[in-house]
């Protein structure tokens, strides 16, 4: 039976070729606007995406600029410390002080809170450990934290700079080693 298929197929006529012609143009004009359908379609998702990803470089970019307009406000300092220095300096000294003494006054109340507010922030357990928060190649994006930004966008930042964005899981106080330059090698311990 399947030489009788073959032989059918050997003494059959070919098919003219002005049919074959249209079969082959219909294939390659269907394709051609399968084709042209799915690059429009697939140019105009990638439009909206790069859309979508300039607006959001944007927005990183104007909350760049706040954190960089918000003044260094360190987290071992209390404003009412603050408060009370300026206070005690533009508060007026008694009419019997002598001006000595006034100025003695005034050096003291300012020197105190500011001595506590160095040993606040860096704490002098060990040289060698600073607070990850206040590391140098960290402490610019614990500040984009602090002021609301989204976790894994300023991950994201922190792997583009090349630095483990691990360490901003961990609690700002939390002690990493610190070798006084360059960026930071171990874990915490």
């Amino acid at each position: 039976m399947a030489e009788t298929k073959t032989s059918t197929y050997t003494q059959a006529p070919p098919l003219p070729s002005s049919t074959v012609a249209l079969l082959i143009n219909n294939f390659v004009l269907n394709t051609s606007r399968f084709l042209n359908s799915f690059v429009k379609s697939a140019d105009e998702k990638l439009a909206g995406v790069s859309s979508k990803i300039s607006n959001v470089e944007t927005m990183m970019t104007i909350l760049e600029a706040k954190l960089a307009s918000v003044p260094d406000v360190d987290p071992g300092t209390s404003t009412s410390a603050d408060a009370s220095a300026s206070a005690s300096a533009s508060a007026p000294a008694p009419a019997s002080s002598t001006p000595q003494q006034e100025q003695g006054t005034n050096e003291s109340d300012i020197a105190a809170p500011a001595a506590e507010a160095e040993t606040a922030i860096v704490p002098a357990a060990d040289p060698n450990q600073i607070a990850v928060s206040q590391h140098p190649d960290y402490s610019a994006f614990f500040k984009q934290l602090k002021v609301g930004a989204p976790l894994p966008a300023v991950q994201m930042k922190v792997a583009a700079a090349g630095l483990d964005p691990s360490m901003l899981e961990m609690e700002p106080d939390t002690m990493i080693p610190y070798d006084g330059g360059g960026e930071e090698e171990g874990e915490a311990e």
